[in-house]
């Protein structure tokens, strides 16, 4: 499998990006070969695709998780390191298919307080409709509710970066318009954005290019 960003995407100044990247995975069928690209400040990139092409892979080597095989990995120029409970490095928030195991505090307003403190956490738990339950536990939430939250507790930790593998599995009309609108203002801030998704209301609601990966279906 090949892919290539657009050139434009590299002729702008990239605050991270992925070079000649070479993944292999079990039984040494190829996943992601000659890939390059980089992210401008505020800008998106939704990479779609079957099960198996790779867009899993893809996230997971920017946060740290995976090595290249051949090629590097750079997030404003050094290579990803693993950070706290597989949630991201230093400067890349990442969140995973199962959000679940991304939530480590004991109330929901735990998981979306960093260092600006009560106040703004209030505040974004009101973005994502989930400041009524700011006191339950966050394995108590619905499977919506708990990706919501997970959500929010990457763009709470303030890094530059975001890593959403299927970020709105289980959402739809508000819930959905309130994560976009969320995601959509880290952008507007410079921050920007990776995410995997397969969903036709999600893809494309940022400013910012869509890719489809190939690969094997199942």
């Amino acid at each position: 499998f090949f892919f290539h960003a657009e050139d434009g995407i590299r002729d702008v100044e990239r605050s991270r990006g992925l070079g000649d990247v070479y993944k292999r995975q079990e039984r040494g069928r190829a996943v992601l070969r000659d890939v390059t690209f980089g992210l401008p400040r505020g800008s998106a990139l939704f990479v779609s695709g079957a099960n198996g092409s790779g867009k899993s892979t893809l996230l997971k080597l920017f946060a740290g998780l995976l090595r290249p095989d051949a090629g590097a990995v750079s997030v404003h120029g050094t290579a990803p390191r693993l950070g706290l409970w597989g949630r991201g490095t230093r400067a890349a928030a990442y969140v995973g298919a199962q959000a679940v195991y991304h939530l480590a505090a004991r109330t929901v307003l735990g998981e979306v307080r960093c260092g600006d403190g009560a106040c703004a956490a209030a505040g974004l738990l009101e973005q994502l409709g989930l400041a009524h339950l700011r006191d339950r536990h966050p394995l108590s939430l619905s499977e919506g509710e708990t990706r919501r939250l997970a959500v929010g507790s990457a763009v709470a930790r303030g890094q530059p970066l975001l890593l959403l593998d299927e970020p709105t599995i289980g959402l739809g009309g508000d819930e959905l318009d309130r994560v976009i609108r969320l995601l959509s203002r880290h952008s507007a801030r410079g921050g920007c954005l990776l995410t995997a998704s397969n969903d036709p209301d999600f893809l494309g609601s940022l400013p910012g290019a869509t890719v489809r990966l190939g690969g094997p279906t199942g």
